[in-house]
């Protein structure tokens, strides 16, 4: 079965993102876990104290952000298709991407790149918002 334009662009989309997010967050792991070894160890930035707390915390975003790539691999199909619950599914990952880019945002607005983050959410948003030849479930 072939799928129409629409479809294929939509399934495209979420697809992009979904690999963006995961190099993003393989690079996250892959070059900060390191990194951020060495700057405990010589007591930058973070306490020794805390050290193992914030590697676990660095490790647990890094895990999480996999996850929810994996996530959007996984319903990126369906999605695209019309099915309701992926459309939702990807809904509530952009939705979330959004809240957290404007709650880091407002906690911290000598950082203006967290709201990259909101791209995702937005980029996301456009594929599962469009209603042309969607089908429910």
């Amino acid at each position: 079965m072939t799928s129409s334009p629409p479809v294929l662009w939509r399934k495209l989309t979420i697809q992009g993102i979904a690999t963006l997010l995961a190099l993003l967050h393989l690079l996250h792991l892959a070059y900060g876990v390191p990194r951020l070894r060495m700057r405990i160890a010589v007591g930058h930035e973070v306490s020794r104290g805390l050290g193992d707390a914030f590697l676990l915390a660095w490790l647990y975003v890094g895990v999480a952000g996999l996850g929810l790539a994996v996530a959007l691999f996984a319903v990126a199909k369906d999605a695209a298709s019309g099915n309701r619950t992926a459309r939702n599914a990807v809904l509530a990952v952009a939705l979330t991407f959004v809240a957290f880019a404007v709650a880091a945002y407002a906690l911290a607005p000598s950082h203006p790149g967290l709201l990259v983050f909101a791209l995702f959410g937005l980029a996301l948003i456009v594929p599962v918002a469009q209603r042309s030849d969607v089908r429910s479930p």
